[in-house]
């Protein structure tokens, strides 16, 4: 798609034979994908030439095409800025990295990445050479030693097998099979206080679909492996309606406007990601269900009321 929108950028024509040519696609893969082009980015171009078509855009189109890249580049590069003011990724070269990426950006036009930040609401380190160990461990496909803390501060010795390293909201969380609990687990990279490489290799295979779906399929980065996922409904109300309408937790996730405020709803895992989201709203956040979310909502307000109150 690249190759195709650089060709529309700096050419204004093409032929279906040049992308043929280029991917070995099939004539039908090329007009599908400008048809995709046509419809869903809304870009006009035109066909000519019979059963020897040429395409063409207009100088108008050119400069949208331009103008596009350019938004996109600025946006990546406001990205990689606020990165590299953050710790908790790691120490970046912003200005390395954006020249390395050789984006159709102006003078003018790189002085505005002044003027867009990123923030995240948590921040958790990590360590440089844990990162190296996890990274060697999925590329030489050697299992690792690590001790693990719970929530509680108990330590457990596990030997695991690493197949994914994620960042959400600032949280580093690591996807790995664990044989201690001979079960795919999720991680806190913070928890981890000590590695050591093994020269075992891994015994279990995952494709690159299978651990996407286990993410996807997973509320945030928790996932408590019960199977299906069940859907919950939160009710915000007040100011916490404005503040959450055009909020994405969840790809599958719907709102509607109700009596009494905006009713969110997504398919879950686990119920503990989503208790921080509704306990965060404080009382204009209100879980209509499924029953047993409900439930496990008002023990922990009673339990917090026993605490504080």
């Amino acid at each position: 798609m690249r190759y195709f929108f650089t060709k529309l950028r700096d050419r204004k024509s093409f032929t279906v034979q040049e992308f043929v040519e280029k991917y070995e696609v099939s004539n039908r893969t090329v007009k599908r994908d400008i048809e995709y082009v046509r419809e869903r980015l809304a870009i006009d171009i035109q066909c000519s030439g019979g059963s020897h078509p040429v395409y063409t855009i207009s100088e108008e189109e050119t400069l949208s095409l331009y103008r596009r890249q350019a938004d996109q580049g600025l946006l990546l590069l406001a990205l990689l800025d606020s990165f590299s003011r953050n710790q908790f990724l790691f120490p970046l070269d912003y200005r390395q990295l954006r020249d390395n990426l050789n984006l159709p950006l102006s003078d003018q036009y790189l002085d505005l990445t002044e003027h867009v930040s990123y923030e995240m609401t948590e921040e958790k380190a990590i360590k440089l050479d844990l990162f190296h160990a996890l990274m060697a461990s999925i590329q030489d496909q050697k299992q690792l030693s690590i001790q693990y803390s719970d929530l509680k501060g108990e330590l457990t010795r596990r030997r695991i097998e690493a197949c994914h390293l994620r960042n959400s909201d600032g949280q580093w969380y690591l996807l790995a099979w664990c044989h201690l609990r001979n079960d795919l687990r999720i991680f806190h990279v913070s928890r981890i206080r000590a590695w050591g490489a093994l020269d075992i290799p891994f015994t279990q295979t995952m494709t690159k679909a299978e651990i996407n779906h286990v993410l996807d399929n997973s509320f945030g980065i928790m996932t408590n492996r019960s199977g299906a996922a069940i859907t919950v409904s939160i009710l915000f109300s007040g100011k916490a309606a404005k503040l959450v309408e055009g909020k994405r937790w969840h790809e599958e996730q719907s709102e509607e406007f109700v009596p009494g405020g905006l009713k969110v709803s997504f398919p879950v895992e686990s119920f503990e990601e989503v208790l921080r989201i509704a306990f965060s709203y404080h009382s204009e956040a209100e879980v209509l269900g499924p029953p047993e979310f409900r439930e496990l909502w008002v023990e922990k307000i009673r339990e917090m009321s026993k605490k504080f109150l």
